[in-house]
């Protein structure tokens, strides 16, 4: 492509898209890194009630307040805890794919006007 390529107010816009496309993208890349994390505490947290010996010994911490009961509520509670979390993950990985989606699709066509003299991400 030529270097002089006359720049026009939808490729603006289409550069627009890609830059808040791509911020999300990269905010729910940590998004679903954090959520992962949290998972995999909870999960843990849930084989410790579990292997607990002693029937009512599970407290759970629900922001600053610990809630006694038995551990076939404390595993209810977490299981929950858990699906509710996992839910939220795949709601963001689907996000994540259809902005990914997006993007090379606003890649394609910018790429193909403006060639190297453009650079994305």
């Amino acid at each position: 492509m030529a270097q002089n390529v006359q720049m026009t107010w939808e490729d603006q816009q289409n550069i627009n898209k890609f830059g808040r496309f791509h911020t999300r993208f990269k905010e729910i890349e940590q998004e679903i890194e954090m959520l992962t994390a949290e998972y995999d505490t909870m999960k843990d947290g849930l084989a410790d009630i579990e292997n607990l010996l002693d029937e009512d010994a599970v407290k759970v911490k629900i922001g600053e307040i610990y809630f006694e009961g038995s551990n076939d509520e404390g595993i209810a509670l977490m299981e929950k805890c858990i699906q509710r979390k996992q839910d939220q993950i795949d709601e963001l990985k689907n996000e994540s794919q259809n902005l990914d989606s997006q993007l090379g699709e606003l890649k394609k066509i910018l790429y193909d006007k403006f060639g190297d003299s453009i650079r994305l991400e």
